[in-house]
């Protein structure tokens, strides 16, 4: 049926898109999260502090943690501007700024160095609650896989899910029967 082909096309899109945005916003930050807690604590040395912001196409103030610090590890110093896996940016200016404020320039902390590439580090190896926003994909994920497996099973003889077949046939001419008159 190619309607029901259509409909596997439309979804497919939603199922594609959903899951890509769904493994880089999502998948890969909590896998990254998750490795970091694992990784060598090292003293860190805040070089700058502060809450970025910048104008998206809307012309909407999206805002972003910006700390540069560094660090020593087996010997070798580097620097580093990763506060966590999460690198988006985001309207809640708050937040971020609460952030800032636990790392003022000057300051000493301890950031989380990966042993296999000292170059990574981050400040923090914990979930923000800007991460949670990063389930919206989930939705369209789930929407294409529900719609392309309901066109699936359309393709497949559906049931009673099944769409109507467009099997229209014109109808025969009814015979218009004229009375007769003798004369």
């Amino acid at each position: 049926n190619s309607n029901a082909g259509c409909l596997v096309l439309f979804f497919l899109v939603f199922l594609l898109i959903g899951g890509g945005m769904f493994f880089w916003m999502f998948l890969r930050p909590a896998w990254q999260i998750l490795q970091a807690k694992s990784w060598t604590p090292a003293t860190a040395r805040i070089l700058s502090s502060n809450v970025s912001s910048s104008r998206d196409s809307d012309g909407d103030t999206t805002y972003g943690i910006d700390i540069s610090y560094e660090y020593s590890y087996n010997g070798r110093t580097y620097q580093n501007d990763d506060y966590d896996a999460l690198t988006t940016k985001s309207s809640g200016y708050e937040g971020k700024a609460a952030i800032v404020a636990r790392y003022p320039a000057g300051s000493t902390v301890t950031c989380y160095v990966n042993p296999r590439d000292p170059a990574q580090a981050y400040l923090s190896t914990d979930f923000r609650s800007d991460f949670w926003f990063a389930l919206i994909p989930l939705v369209f994920f789930v929407a294409g896989l529900g719609g392309v497996s309901w066109g699936l099973r359309l393709m497949r003889g559906g049931g009673k899910n099944a769409l109507p077949h467009a099997s229209w046939q014109p109808r025969p001419a009814k015979s218009a029967s004229v009375p007769s008159t003798q004369v």
